[in-house]
């Protein structure tokens, strides 16, 4: 067994790189928002801070009407590149279905792709600076000038696993409006941000407890939250408009206020010149709708608001009525880690689905980042196996801090390209998980979620289906690998782990073990196939477990006598005990009691079969 700790550089190269963009995407979520009389009106959300879908709770289009301002029900122009109002207010109470149905207006309309990608590039822009085609440019110069410092500073294309802790300080800055003062006290969002153990609102930790739980104690993120800011204006009077001048001319003024309040800012994490994180949080909730005026957003905004301390990175959210950790988990992993979005913008696929925080926001429980997002961060090791020979054994803590690294840039057949893999379970963080089982990550560091074409971090899906890619669902639960269903990943196997190029990846995982606290895997194909048997049981020598006894077989079809070797290993991979190396006869049934043997203690070990050169690992626990 090969057990290694260092860094393949070539894919660490987003560490300290600015995101090319930032989002976090609402799905089918109910909002009220405003008309102009001051009424609200029920409507349902999908999208984010760059484009949004919004209907009627039955499915009719709206549109904020250019003219009047009132919300109204919407039709298509006949290029299918805008939307044009009917004039006909939406009035929940009433149901002008047929009406609609008369002049021809359907359910659920959709933009052309084009022009949703031309409103987005607008909105990027507005909250960047910068076109999204300027902003990947930018960023793939970025990469190269990192990686070029990574390899000069370590010698090779290895990065050292981080020693100490990333230790941040961030602020977030409470707003009232005259009109509408928070309904959650200042205390409550400082236990949100701060407190350990935090359960708040039906909250799986807080902000620190979340970012310390999934780095291994490696991020350590606290805030500091300023007392409730009074701003000048009424709610509506930013919460409105075309675009986000209203969010805007709110950051100004707020800092402007900051400074006169003399608050001590000191203890800020500074990133450059600049205050690492901002979070606002302002009262209520958003009104004006379509991406515009408060709608939660993410963006670039220089406010001075002491000496020596100014914003320029900022997320933006709403406090509402019950505090929800899932949309802060996701725009702080922006601010604070740089990672992109794992989600379509042009609605080509389901991108990485419910598999990482940066895909899907859950609310309360938020999921744990994909593993090779914190290997980006060096929160926990990569270890490289990738010129490991066949038959070694890994074993791998579900939802655990390490990962495994198959590198195209080792074997040299895709240098843009990796296999990162752990084993997930539906616990903690993970708990709302679609499926369980072996998780094998696909990394393309020329790709991109957000538009068409290969993608920057999928996970491969055991049943070959590609249900994320064809849009059927966001993760479903024959997504994993596991023991009684998938137990192969290979160049042959279906999903191929061929390289986007397809050329073969060399990879070659068997004897994938079932689902559970620690998991196991092997390189190298399974014992008990020959050519004159392609009908027989590949898992035909796997050793069954009961209690301290293993029993297990040699297939007649293999040499009358095959060298068997058996060991015991710890789960931290390390070899306890050969029980014993010898020949064995094939055809025959065997047996190995496990307890009494050189003092072994109680516990959960591994138990490794080598039969024919190839290993077959199973967990066992001795009494």
């Amino acid at each position: 067994m090969r057990i290694t700790s260092h860094f393949c550089g070539v894919f660490l190269m987003m560490f300290g790189i600015p995101t090319l963009v930032s989002a976090a995407p609402v799905s089918n979520k109910p909002y009220a928002f405003r008309q102009p009389d001051g009424s609200l009106v029920s409507v349902i959300v999908s999208g984010d801070e760059f484009y949004q879908d919004v209907e009627t709770p039955d499915g009719y289009s709206l549109i904020r009407d250019p003219t009047t301002g009132w919300i109204c029900y919407s039709t298509l122009s006949n290029d299918g590149n805008e939307w044009i109002s009917t004039g006909m207010v939406y009035d929940p109470d009433t149901a002008p279905g047929r009406m609609l149905l008369s002049r021809g207006i359907g359910k659920h309309l959709r933009l052309n792709k084009e022009a949703v990608a031309a409103i987005q590039d607008a909105k990027f822009r507005e909250l960047n600076n910068m076109t999204m085609k300027e902003a990947r440019q930018h960023f793939q110069n970025r990469v190269k000038t990192r990686l070029a410092k990574a390899a000069a500073s370590a010698g090779s294309d290895t990065i050292p696993a981080r020693t100490t802790p990333d230790t941040c300080v961030g602020l977030a800055i409470l707003i009232n409006f005259p009109d509408k003062t928070s309904d959650i006290p200042r205390d409550s969002i400082v236990n949100f941000f701060n407190m350990r153990g935090y359960s708040g609102y039906g909250n799986n930790g807080s902000l620190f407890d979340y970012y310390y739980d999934i780095s291994d104690g490696k991020m350590v993120y606290t805030n500091i939250v300023t007392q409730f800011i009074t701003a000048d204006y009424n709610k509506s009077h930013y919460d409105a408009g075309t675009g986000f001048g209203g969010t805007y001319e709110l950051l100004d003024e707020i800092g402007t206020k900051i400074q006169r309040l003399n608050i001590d800012l000191s203890p800020l994490t500074l990133s450059g010149s600049y205050i690492r994180a901002t979070n606002v949080f302002y009262a209520g909730t958003p009104q004006a709708g379509w991406a515009n005026g408060l709608w939660p957003n993410s963006g670039y905004r220089k406010v001075t608001l002491a000496t020596g301390f100014s914003t320029n990175r900022y997320q933006l959210s709403d406090i509402g009525s019950s505090l929800a950790m899932g949309g802060s988990i996701h725009e702080n992993g922006h601010m604070l880690c740089n990672w992109p979005d794992l989600y379509t913008y042009d609605d080509h696929d389901n991108g990485a689905g419910n598999y990482c925080i940066m895909s899907k926001v859950n609310d309360n429980n938020p999921l744990q980042p994909n593993g090779f997002f914190r290997v980006l961060q060096e929160w926990i090791p990569a270890i490289n196996i990738t010129s490991d020979g066949t038959g070694n054994l890994y074993s791998h803590t579900s939802n655990g801090p390490s990962i495994y690294l198959w590198s195209g840039a080792t074997n040299g057949t895709s240098t843009n390209e990796a296999y990162y893999i752990e084993a997930r379970r539906k616990e903690g963080r993970s708990k709302t998980l679609p499926d369980e089982g072996l998780l094998i990550w696909h990394v393309d560091k020329k790709g991109s979620n957000t538009e068409s074409g290969t993608d920057y971090v999928m996970p491969e899906q055991a049943d070959g289906l590609s249900d994320l890619e064809r849009k059927r669902n966001s993760g479903g639960a024959n997504d994993l690998f596991h023991a009684g269903y998938k137990t192969e990943f290979d160049d042959n196997t279906t999903p191929s782990a061929k390289w986007h190029n397809n050329t073969n990846s060399g990879i070659q995982i068997a004897n994938i073990s079932d689902v559970g606290e620690v998991m196991t895997f092997s390189l190298g194909m399974t014992v008990g196939t020959s050519p004159d048997s392609p009908q027989s049981d590949n898992r035909t020598c796997t050793p069954r477990v009961n209690g301290n006894c293993i029993t297990y077989s040699i297939p007649q079809f293999v040499p009358s006598r095959m060298r068997v070797r058996i060991d015991l290993y710890d789960l931290n991979g390390t070899r306890i005990t050969t029980f014993f190396n010898e020949n064995q006869t094939a055809g025959r049934r065997y047996s190995v009691t496990l307890a009494g043997r050189n003092a072994i203690s109680t516990g959960m070990y591994l138990f490794v079969m080598n039969a024919a050169g190839v290993t077959l690992p199973n967990k066992v626990f001795i009494k």
